[in-house]
């Protein structure tokens, strides 16, 4: 009786290793690799973005000793839009720039953003302090006059330094699709399509009486 007990148990200890050896074996592995694509040990304050449409934030910089952050704006709405307002939080911190700034589809412009006094940026942080912000850029598109808002957050270092920044002036230009009829009417010989004026023959001399000069 002894010895089939003893053999019982024996036999029940085996099942379990082999029911849940497996889990721990696989479970050792993972933290191996793991360990070894450097998930235990994460690059700090790596830059980057969530959220964000149409109007994004392809670059930014936030300047303790400046108390100013720049962004860089990249344009994906498809038609020309102006970016009326901005607001950019780092806890208590707020960030909002001068003026609005006019974005052509597929460019970029540089956004300047002056950040609250009360605290400072210098006050609340040291160079190279790690940062997480909510950002929300408020565009019109100038084709359809709707407005909208990019929404999303970023996260970076703070940098230490003065900032010397250089206002320059954009223009948008805003397309407006036309409807025209064609007519077309037979030219004389000597009359160019494209001449230095509008109404000259190849050798410059004016031509009227024609459909086009008359």
């Amino acid at each position: 009786m002894t010895g089939d007990k003893t053999r019982k148990k024996g036999q029940s200890g085996v099942e379990l290793m082999m029911t849940y050896g497996w889990v721990v074996v696989v479970g050792v592995g993972a933290v191996i690799l793991l360990s070894q694509m450097g998930s235990f040990h994460p690059v700090p304050c790596e830059k980057n973005r969530f959220g964000f449409s149409q109007v994004i934030p392809t670059d930014w910089g936030i300047f303790r000793d400046s108390n100013i952050m720049i962004v860089k704006l990249e344009n994906l709405a498809g038609d020309p839009v102006e970016v009326l307002d901005a607001t950019v939080t780092l806890e208590n911190i707020t960030c909002k720039p001068d003026s609005a700034v006019p974005i052509n589809p597929g460019t970029d412009v540089f956004l300047k953003l002056k950040c609250s006094s009360e605290p400072s940026l210098s006050e609340k942080y040291n160079g190279g302090d790690c940062y997480r912000a909510d950002a929300t850029f408020v565009y019109q598109n100038n084709v359809t006059g709707y407005s909208d808002e990019s929404k999303g957050n970023i996260r970076g270092v703070i940098e230490e330094g003065n900032v010397v920044t250089t206002t320059t002036t954009t223009s948008t230009t805003t397309t407006t699709t036309t409807s025209t009829t064609t007519t077309t009417v037979d030219l004389p010989p000597d009359l160019e399509l494209i001449s230095p004026c509008d109404c000259c023959d190849v050798n410059g001399n004016p031509v009227h009486g024609t459909p086009i000069c008359p």
